[in-house]
């Protein structure tokens, strides 16, 4: 399963500005919530498999969690069910600068600006990937299994939430959801999927310690989960070193006086690339087998829109782990001084936002 948490950028079906970029998008997010089933429903007829079933059960208890041990507030939302025919509830297409980790963004009103669009077609993702390539910019394309209305309308639980998936994978992602729901600062898309990744990770941790979930295969569940823990961690590191290391290349070349041309900055672009994933092979692969880590950095899929692709979710965490033990490390009081914080003041760039994190603690 991949792990993509995407809030739609489309705005919703009320905010036709800029036509959400088509009508089509609409039209499919209005297809999605005259789907719904209420939840109650989906579980007295059982018509979806056992796999689903047991972990639509567990729906209740992680939302009970959510509010009383993590200070979520995911209102009505997840109390209906859509069935998918696909894995995917979406597809995503990121851009970016050839010559800088430079993403491009779209932006939309309320939200702000986004660096991705999202289509409900994969025919419309795909169009639109081409488009953005020949335009000359580094393109990636992925399914994504989760996305917010952001309180716009209750977001329901999509099948593709429940697709290859375990207990502490599927509450995780619904901790990941609420917290946008909880919390969303506009036009800092990085920081909103980093916070919501601490805290999804943080509170399914506390979650599975629950006694209430002392439940076959818990140990099982336990295990996995601290074992992409470890993973993400070691994952990090690696990005932040490869970051660095592009970035690094990236200065070198704009302090030329004559800029090398494109085929000839291509050639030693992709040689770098090919370094950093047989380096990721190398040092890496082998201890986050079993995870989605396990995947990432394959030789001839980087680009810069897939390294920004990475930092969306995985780039800095730092100042949120360093505030989560200056509260006692009580992810309730986490997400209130969060919240706090930035109802008091609103950041007007990168570094004005993470200082507020790291100045930040509850009163």
């Amino acid at each position: 399963m991949r792990r993509c948490f995407f809030y739609f950028s489309g705005c919703s079906i009320l905010l036709m500005s800029q036509s959400c970029y088509s009508l089509s998008q609409a039209a499919g997010q209005i297809s999605l919530l005259l789907s719904r089933q209420d939840l109650e429903k989906v579980l007295v007829e059982k018509k979806e498999s056992p796999q689903r079933i047991a972990l639509l059960e567990k729906v209740p208890s992680i939302l009970r969690f959510a509010q009383t041990h993590a200070a979520l507030r995911p209102g009505k939302s997840y109390s209906t069910y859509v069935s998918l025919k696909s894995k995917s509830v979406t597809y995503v297409v990121q851009a970016a600068e050839k010559r800088a980790l430079s993403k491009k963004t779209w932006w939309f009103p309320f939200i702000g600006s986004q660096p991705y669009l999202g289509f409900f077609k994969e025919a419309d993702a795909q169009k639109k990937f081409e488009e953005l390539r020949s335009e000359g910019f580094d393109v990636n394309l992925g399914g994504v299994s989760a996305f917010s209305l952001l309180g716009y309308f209750p977001d329901p639980i999509y099948s593709s939430m429940l697709e290859d998936t375990d207990l502490a994978e599927f509450a995780e992602t619904l901790f990941h959801e609420s917290l946008h729901l909880t919390i969303y600062i506009p036009n800092f898309s990085a920081f909103n999927e980093n916070l919501a990744d601490f805290v999804a990770k943080r509170a399914t941790e506390k979650y599975l310690a629950l006694s209430e979930n002392k439940m076959d295969m818990l140990a099982e569940y336990k295990s996995k989960f601290q074992n992409q823990l470890d993973s993400q961690a070691i994952f990090q590191k690696f990005l932040r070193s490869a970051l660095e290391k592009v970035q690094g290349f990236y200065e070198a070349e704009s302090r030329k006086q004559t800029l090398s041309s494109d085929e000839d900055f291509l050639t030693r672009r992709q040689i770098l690339f090919d370094e950093l994933s047989d380096r990721y092979g190398s040092e890496v692969r082998s201890k986050v087998m079993g995870t989605g880590y396990q995947y990432a950095f394959k030789k001839g899929r980087i680009n810069n829109a897939v390294l920004m692709g990475y930092s969306l979710y995985e780039a800095k965490q730092a100042p949120f782990e360093e505030l989560y033990n200056r509260v006692g490390q009580q992810i309730s009081d986490f997400v209130k001084a969060i919240e706090e914080c930035f109802d008091k003041t609103s950041p007007k760039d990168e570094s004005e936002l993470w200082q507020i994190v790291e100045q930040c603690k509850l009163t």
